[in-house]
């Protein structure tokens, strides 16, 4: 008999801090967001199923930030990973990595989902009202590392 799998099933979810000499790309997330309207956070989304793929995390992350905020990033890093509930009680493994930018202009692709981006220092980000105590945890962690 077969172990019953159904509780080891979460969402993956993928977080980018893309550096740019000493700015870090942030979003706004939109007011009409369900979750986390108005938030400052760093791009990133849920990880997407499929076929078979090599690189599923960084390939993520590299569609994301596109998608989220126009930018390619180049060198992908992991920075940290976490785990959370989400209000509705589903299990979220979220993955922090570190980019460094590549190329593009920033721009909010959908306004539905992003209301902004813009580059922003460490301390504008930390000092940010809107910038919730995770991010600042994970700001923390990369200053931390250098």
């Amino acid at each position: 008999m077969r172990e019953d799998l159904s509780a080891y099933f979460f969402i993956v979810n993928v977080e980018a801090i893309v550096r740019r000499q000493d700015k870090i790309l942030m979003i706004t997330r939109s007011e009409a967001d369900p979750y986390g309207a108005g938030w400052l956070t760093f791009p990133g989304g849920k990880v997407d199923g499929g076929a078979d793929r090599p690189d599923i995390l960084e390939e993520s992350v590299r569609r994301e930030v596109l998608e989220e905020t126009g930018i390619c990033v180049g060198k992908i890093d992991y920075l940290k990973s976490k785990f959370f509930n989400t209000d509705e009680g589903v299990g979220v493994v979220d993955v922090v990595f570190v980019c460094e930018y590549e190329s593009g202009e920033p721009m909010t692709n959908d306004p539905k989902e992003v209301g902004s981006v813009q580059w922003m220092t460490s301390e504008e980000i930390l000092e940010h009202p809107k910038t919730q105590i995770w991010t600042k945890d994970d700001l923390v962690c990369l200053n931390k590392i250098g």
